[in-house]
């Protein structure tokens, strides 16, 4: 297989970009473009280049890079805004994304 087709990787990531502050599953994502979950991963990952899950990771640290610039938001407040479970969490993976804290990450602005 080659991947997704052009439409349905915009399909794909337009509903990843419009839900990224809500749970985001593999079953909704997979029964939108009419692909068994296992086959839905896989082409997923030869079209973008990577995971649904690890991008929709990316898409919510550039989310919080976006409201950590705004000073008066809680790194708290970020988390939530931006889909993750917890502050823990955002630290975790914007860590790992960027290699700093989204603390230091503010900052450094």
């Amino acid at each position: 297989g080659l991947g997704l087709s052009p439409q349905k990787t915009r399909q794909a990531i337009d509903y990843i970009q419009s839900h990224l502050t809500e749970e985001i599953g593999l079953t909704r994502m997979s029964q939108l473009v009419d692909l068994s979950q296992f086959h839905f991963v896989r082409q997923f990952k030869k079209s973008v280049g990577t995971t649904p899950h690890q991008y929709v990771m990316q898409q919510r640290v550039e989310m919080a890079k976006r409201l950590l610039k705004q000073p008066d938001l809680s790194i708290a407040n970020v988390a939530l805004d931006c889909g993750f479970a917890s502050q823990g969490h955002l630290c975790k993976v914007f860590k790992t994304h960027t290699g700093s804290t989204p603390k230091k990450y503010r900052e450094s602005l």
